[in-house]
């Protein structure tokens, strides 16, 4: 299995655990801060500027400071920036730029003319770690051979290109992906995760890699993490998403992670074979097989992580 990430290489740097959230509204600017969740919610309007110039000139100006602030001291919390109202062009030309210049993660949503660029922190890595040892578990367990994993490609941050209305030609870079190595560039696994501050984002990248891929991406893996007691413990969910029948996305499991149910059960997050290697499927495979992704093996990695930044699992 390759694993690619197309992000930008400027300095790398480490932050912790989740995402402060800067939204562009059509109204006001306004800054907030939520005692449950770290970080300040950020909220500016696009409309307020004269120009499209000055406008990517405070963008690309505003990333810079913050990203250069979070090199010299990193702040707990997962930076989220979200503008809105944007003509199709500028929204392109932002997606170009800001790839250019910064190590994040963009999502540019051409339906509802929204562009939206987050911070990866710990929690993220984690995820990563999860899904790239359950696949090295799977060869070890006999499920599938070194031929099928070799023909596995993952991703983190890569660009991927939406092809179907209404998100035609909208833009994901997401936090994780499986995908076979065949002609298809859309992922057949998508993975996104977040913080319980930028849940409702979490639902619209679901939606937005589901329906705008057209069916090629079967499943889309949420993680959302939530910070309580005063900011120093973490609980956790992590859930499938796929489309029904009608082609509306459909929530078909979840799974606790943080606090750890009671009493203790196995959790596991399934993916069947036909879903993951779609059109290499080798002949004589089941393709209702069902290869699953161990949760405890999260919780492990999740757990190690949280203690780096000081966090503790509910």
């Amino acid at each position: 299995m390759s694993t690619s990430d197309n992000s930008p290489h400027s300095p790398s740097s480490t932050f912790d655990s989740g995402t402060p959230s800067l939204t562009f509204s059509s109204t006001e600017s306004s800054v907030s801060v939520s005692s449950a969740e770290p970080g300040p919610n950020f909220v500016f309007s696009a409309l307020e500027y004269e120009s499209e110039s000055k406008f990517l000139h405070f963008v690309i100006q505003e990333l810079e400071i913050w990203h250069q602030k979070n090199l010299s001291s990193p702040e707990p919390g997962h930076t989220v920036y979200q503008f809105t109202h944007l003509p199709i062009s500028l929204g392109e030309l932002l997606f170009t730029e800001i790839d250019k210049r910064f190590r994040l993660r963009q999502t540019w949503n051409t339906n509802s003319r929204t562009l939206r660029v987050k911070m990866p922190g710990e929690g993220h890595d984690c995820v990563q770690r999860w899904l790239t040892k359950s696949c090295s578990r799977w060869v070890r367990s006999g499920l599938i051979d070194w031929n099928e994993y070799d023909n596995l490609d993952a991703g983190v941050g890569t660009d991927i290109k939406l092809p179907t209305s209404p998100f035609a030609k909208s833009c994901k870079q997401p936090d994780f992906f499986l995908r076979p190595k065949d002609d298809e560039l859309l992922p057949t696994i998508a993975v996104e995760v977040g913080w319980s501050q930028s849940a409702p984002a979490l639902r619209e990248d679901m939606e937005l890699l589901l329906r705008g891929g057209g069916g090629a991406v079967d499943v889309v893996i949420l993680v959302n993490w939530k910070i309580r007691q005063q900011g120093t413990v973490v609980a956790g969910t992590v859930e499938a998403w796929r489309l029904d029948q009608n082609g509306q996305p459909t929530m078909t499991q979840s799974e606790e992670i943080f606090p750890i149910p009671n009493p203790a059960q196995t959790q596991r997050l399934g993916v069947t074979r036909r879903e993951l290697f779609e059109s290499i499927l080798r002949p004589g495979r089941n393709p209702n097989e069902i290869l699953y992704f161990d949760i405890d093996l999260l919780r492990s990695e999740a757990s190690y992580t949280f203690r780096l930044i000081n966090l503790s699992p509910a």
